[in-house]
């Protein structure tokens, strides 16, 4: 008779909480298979400071499957996981129980950690090749904002494609994007592992370098690429000749700056290939390469790269009217534009709210390559009403809605008054005298005029006030002078605005200016 020997039940004082952190979350779990006839259920507790604790879920956690456990068995754990506000912030967990009667244990068990952000997307080996020396040759592309989570990269090989790999290169530099691997072996699968500061490492797909074999396939070219209007992709290709060839791989994104996807994961020897997109996501733009591979898995370089450009089911989003102002006779439109990048062409309509005309009729129509953000409008006129609004058009024919428009009321147009007819003067060099002489409006309110006069433009100082009646003074070149300015300042009886001429310069030289 063979004795059977049982592994008796691990008995401890307390469950012990374990965590595993990860991007914005921590999965907890605890053993109570040794304390099941103790704990009748369970309670977690969450602190950021290590000191006040407070309940994570009022629902206690109960494990229904410890009664079930075999004799041998010595864990029977139970699980959660716990979303995190915040990543590299100080958490603390604390699990307690509570027995038969409702008793809380003043014993627990007790974790703390960070979240942290995680690798996103894996390392792409973009090239793998044998040197005459007999070295694998590997060359690998990383996403540029991976890389301040990555701590170091390593090198993996295998014999086979789906065996097991062992680490031929480690701490490689985080910086590095190519090595040179000695050969020990005839059959060589490579990946490149992104180890980082925290968490999981990820691979890149395996690439095979064979001694002695070092010409890959030629680079596919592409014929043609198209996709329908309900998202059926279909891909084209010229065939390679060469005699190991074992076919083709084609790879997918969504993002431009995404890793590729891989379709088929065993090589195809049809130059077409067939692929259907939901054009629902909201994607406005799909991706593919291609690659060759010849039996010894060298790949060739990856294909041209084809942008489909994803059917257009959604309008551009409003434009608006910001403001309207009056400029005399004419009405300043401001607009923003589409918020949508695809938008080609904008149409500002027009109607007057004081017809019974409610269509509205198109008063301009521009494309993106108009950097200005309003338009003139010259057909109004005084006391009259109009709305303004706009639309955008992409270049699949998507209209925006129109739903929003501003109005004006057009004001009468105020005429300016300008106090001068005009100014003269003349020079008489040889005895140095200077004749100034103008003529006003409205000379029958004009109270006075106030003389200015300097050395330079910008230095005036009063001169002399002469009668409103008078309309020319003479004056001399003091000694030295080559230059003499004035300006004039015409005072009205009936008007409350202050006037000022242009300022006049008088050269010792000239005869007559003005």
């Amino acid at each position: 008779m063979i004795k059977t020997t049982i592994t008796p039940r691990l008995k401890t004082t307390f469950p012990q909480l374990q965590a595993e952190w990860g991007n914005k979350i921590t999965h907890l779990k605890w053993n109570t298979l040794p304390y099941e006839k103790t704990y009748f259920g369970y309670l977690i507790e969450e602190s950021t400071d290590g000191i006040n604790f407070k309940l994570v879920d009022s629902i206690p956690y109960y494990d229904n499957m410890a009664k079930y456990a075999k004799l041998t068995d010595t864990t029977s754990f139970i699980k959660t996981e716990i979303i995190l506000e915040k990543n590299d912030k100080l958490y603390f967990y604390r699990l307690k129980g509570f027995d038969y009667f409702g008793e809380i244990s003043k014993r627990y068990s007790e974790v703390k950690g960070k979240g942290f952000k995680e690798l996103a997307t894996s390392p792409e080996l973009i090239f793998a090749d044998q040197t005459e020396d007999n070295k694998a040759y590997l060359k690998w592309r990383i996403s540029k904002d991976q890389i301040n989570l990555i701590r170091d990269f390593s090198i993996l090989r295998s014999e086979t494609e789906s065996g097991e790999y062992n680490i031929e290169k480690d701490s490689i530099s985080k910086y590095t994007r190519e090595i040179k691997i000695p050969i020990k072996h005839n059959l060589n699968y490579y990946r490149i592992i992104a180890n980082p500061i925290n968490g999981k490492s990820l691979s890149s797909m395996p690439v095979f370098v064979m001694g002695q074999d070092n010409n890959p396939p030629a680079k596919p070219n592409l014929i043609n690429a198209e996709i329908d209007s309900i998202g059926n992709v279909k891909i084209k290709w010229k065939a390679n000749n060469e005699e190991d060839l074992w076919g083709y791989r084609i790879y997918r994104t969504n993002f431009k700056e995404d890793e590729y996807i891989l379709l088929n994961e065993n090589p195809t020897k049809d130059t077409i290939y067939q692929d259907s997109i939901d054009i629902k996501l909201g994607n406005k733009e799909i991706y593919y390469y291609i690659n060759a591979c010849d039996k010894r898995n060298n790949m060739s370089l990856n294909s041209d790269t084809v942008e489909l450009e994803l059917p257009d089911i959604i309008p551009p989003s409003m434009p608006l009217i910001l403001k309207l102002e009056q400029n005399e006779d004419t009405v300043k439109v401001f607009f923003t534009k589409s918020l949508s990048d695809d938008v080609e062409i904008y149409q500002i309509f027009k109607r007057e709210l004081s017809l019974q005309d409610t269509n509205w009729y198109r008063l301009v129509k521009f494309d993106t390559t108009y950097k200005e953000k309003y338009i003139i409008d010259l057909e109004v006129k005084p006391k009259h009403s109009y709305a303004y609004t706009i639309q955008a058009k992409d270049k699949h024919g998507l209209e925006s809605k129109i739903e929003y428009y501003e109005d004006i009321l057009i004001k009468e147009k105020e005429i300016k008054f300008e106090p001068f007819k005009s100014i003269d003067f003349e020079v008489d060099s040889i005895n140095n005298k200077i004749s100034l002489k103008w003529k006003c409006n409205s000379p029958e309110t004009l109270n006075s005029i106030l003389i200015y006069k300097g050395k330079t433009r910008s230095e005036l100082s009063k001169f002399k006030t002469i009668p409103g009646t008078t309309n020319n003074i003479d004056d001399i070149f003091e000694k030295g002078d080559k230059v003499v300015y004035y300006k004039l300042k015409p005072m009205y009886n009936d008007k409350r605005e202050i006037y000022f001429s242009e300022v006049i310069e008088v050269k010792k030289k000239n005869k007559k200016i003005y």
